[in-house]
């Protein structure tokens, strides 16, 4: 989590859970889809995309520097990239 500390904030978690919550329930999933999505739930809990994408950055690869984000989670798939994004969900 020390390195995201940097993008973290107070609301960072709970935008993480809402935006697990949506896509989880997604028919499709791929990144353009995924981005989306991502960009609505920073507008609605006021943060910048960089907080939610470097959560999910660090939950899928461990890292806070890589490929494209939602391109990654897309070829994770829903099962496999839900279930690493809810492991990081307690930790923010």
């Amino acid at each position: 989590i020390a390195l995201i500390k940097k993008w973290r904030t107070d609301v960072t978690g709970k935008a993480l859970k809402v935006y697990v919550a949506r896509v989880r329930k997604r028919a499709e999933w791929d990144h353009e889809l995924l981005l989306e999505d991502a960009k609505q739930i920073c507008l609605d809990h006021g943060i910048e995309l960089v907080n939610l994408a470097q959560s999910i950055r660090l939950a899928i690869t461990g890292k806070v520097a890589g490929p494209g984000v939602f391109e990654m989670l897309a070829m994770l798939g829903k099962d496999r990239g839900s279930m690493r994004l809810e492991r990081l969900i307690p930790l923010l």
